[in-house]
């Protein structure tokens, strides 16, 4: 049984505020921080309530922001998604399509429509712009075309891929070829219909955090994985407050008050310590 991902890019300053500020007024929890890596996004994962589906925000400054939702309620998150944040329009795309100088911008600008186009129901323009970026000439956008079509796998994208696998060699031709025989894995298997999501949820005030300081901040790195420090936070009663980009960090408050604790991971040194103006604060578990 397979749940194809849906995607959504939000755009803003900066484009994670929105999202992030969303799913606290969902109350939907911050279960897993991914760090950076080769080939690995920043990435935030919310879950929602009945732990069916997830939303995986990834970012960094030189990547594409964008989120993935996985799990049976996908669609109902990806429409409540759509209409609470900012996202990026299928006008934009096309016209960064039309725009693009170059085969190489033109690929980037293709693959980023197949991001936008990964949602239940895509625009046709953006398919039609896909499918004809696999009918080029130009070896870069159809590259590009052949990435923006991994993301989902629309019928309207199966007749160019059979004609680019049959008229290209090498690498390209066994992407394609693994594409499709994705699409014939995914036509003889059903998905189940989306659960749906109550959308009463009270909103959670966003509380400006304490500056996140290091001569005034009590400091002290967990023996624990970032995982169970999380678990750890959730159990004693810590909400996800506030999301700082430079330097990354996350601020959790106790509930029903005012203060609370950065949660700062360092990945260049591969470890994630806990800052706080009170030490008495920094509960047991975390000490390890």
């Amino acid at each position: 049984m397979v749940l194809i991902p849906y995607r959504v890019i939000p755009r803003g300053t900066p484009p994670y505020r929105e999202f992030v500020d969303f799913c606290l007024a969902q109350r939907w929890p911050l279960v897993d921080y991914i760090a950076p890596g080769p080939g690995q996004s920043r990435t935030l994962v919310f879950e929602t309530e009945s732990g069916d589906t997830q939303a995986h925000f990834s970012f960094d400054e030189d990547v594409l922001p964008h989120v993935v939702i996985v799990g049976a309620e996908r669609n109902e998150v990806y429409r409540r998604l759509k209409l609470n944040i900012q996202t990026v329009q299928d006008e934009e795309l096309l016209t960064a399509i039309d725009l693009a100088e170059g085969g190489l911008a033109r690929a980037s600008a293709i693959a980023v429509a197949g991001v936008a186009a990964s949602g239940p129901d895509p625009a046709p323009r953006l398919l039609e712009a896909v499918g004809a970026a696999l009918e080029s000439s130009d070896d870069e956008t159809r590259h590009g075309a052949v990435i923006a079509a991994e993301f989902a796998l629309w019928p309207e994208y199966r007749a160019p891929l059979e004609r680019v696998g049959d008229a290209t060699s090498g690498e390209l031709r066994e992407r394609v070829l693994g594409l499709l025989q994705r699409w014939e894995e995914l036509v003889r298997r059903r998905t189940p219909q989306d659960a749906a999501i109550p959308s009463d949820a009270t909103a959670v005030p966003t509380r400006q955090p304490p500056t996140l300081d290091s001569r005034s901040s009590h400091r002290v790195v967990p023996r624990i994985p970032l995982e169970e420090m999380l678990r750890t936070l959730f159990e004693d009663g810590y909400l996800l407050g506030f999301v700082q980009l430079h330097p990354f960090a996350l601020w959790f408050r106790s509930s029903g008050t005012d203060e609370g604790l950065w949660l700062v991971p360092d990945d260049e040194r591969g470890l994630t310590y806990v800052a706080t103006s009170e030490e008495k604060l920094v509960t047991s578990g975390l000490r390890g």
